[in-house]
């Protein structure tokens, strides 16, 4: 079954001298096949999200603040305050899923544009051609 997986990596801490590097990821396994009732979640999802934006553009920079300085604690907090919650959004019929799932499409519409790795690749360049014999002149022997 083909999954998405999103992710953060790269964070770094610094805890007595010993630097921790940490990566969050997200793995979720795709429907078989998308359907209308997908189609109408990632709706819901999109205008609740797109709303958020509008309303409280300082919230939404705050949770990505937080979430880029690995302050995932701050980044809910935020969330919560401002109803970017599961809950919110099943209430509005949508569910933060059909955004992830949103995100499929829209990554996998990257990846159609971008090639889908059935055209052959481009040739490789011709190598250079080898330089000229030189003549290095008569042999001086051992001497």
């Amino acid at each position: 079954m083909p999954e998405l997986r999103l992710g953060i990596i790269g964070h770094t801490a610094e805890r007595l001298g010993t630097f921790i590097h940490t990566d969050q990821t997200l793995r979720v396994e795709l429907p078989a096949e998308f359907t209308e009732a997908h189609l109408a979640q990632m709706k819901y999802d999109t205008q609740f999200i797109l709303e958020l934006i509008e309303r409280d553009p300082d919230a939404i920079m705050s949770i990505q603040g937080a979430i880029l300085r690995n302050d995932f604690a701050k980044a809910n907090q935020v969330a919560r305050e401002v109803g970017l919650t599961e809950n919110n959004m099943i209430a509005n019929d949508g569910g933060m899923w059909g955004y992830i799932l949103l995100a499929a499409v829209v990554i996998g519409a990257y990846a159609a544009f971008s090639g889908s790795g059935e055209e052959a690749p481009p040739p490789p360049p011709p190598p250079p051609p080898p330089p000229p014999v030189a003549d290095a002149g008569a042999d001086a022997g051992t001497g």
